[in-house]
C-alpha cells in the first residue's frame, strides 16, 4: 500500500473510530486500555507516546503500555518502536509512534 493511500485510509479509519468508539473497539476486539491509547496516539500524531507519557496520562505502566501496543499491532496497526536516549540523564526509552493501519 502507497504512503498516500495509506494516509487516506487511516483519516477513514479514525473518523469511523471517533463515529462509532466503543461500538469498533469491541469489533476490533480491542481492550478499553487499547483503544484508550489508540485514541490518545491519534491525538499526538508523529509526537508517540513513552512510557513517562502514559503513566501520567493514560494511567498506564510500561508493561501495560508495551502490552497495549503488540494487541493494537495484532489488530493491523502499525506502529514505529523508536528507541531513544535521554539526553541529559542517558536512560534509554522507546517511544511509540502511531504510523496507520493497515487491516481489513
Amino acid at each position: 500500500m502507497s504512503i498516500t493511500k495509506m494516509q487516506a485510509n487511516n483519516a477513514r479509519v479514525f473518523a469511523r473510530l471517533r463515529r462509532t468508539g466503543p461500538e469498533l473497539r469491541v469489533r476490533l476486539g480491542l481492550a478499553p486500555q487499547a483503544h484508550k491509547l489508540l485514541t490518545y496516539m491519534d491525538r499526538v500524531k508523529e509526537d508517540g507516546v513513552s512510557a513517562r507519557e502514559a503513566m501520567f496520562d493514560l494511567d498506564m505502566t510500561s508493561a501495560t503500555l508495551s502490552r497495549r501496543v503488540v494487541d493494537l499491532e495484532d489488530a493491523g496497526w502499525i506502529i514505529f518502536h523508536n528507541r531513544l536516549r535521554h539526553p541529559v540523564s542517558g536512560k534509554r526509552y522507546t517511544r511509540y509512534i502511531l504510523y496507520g493501519f493497515d487491516g481489513a
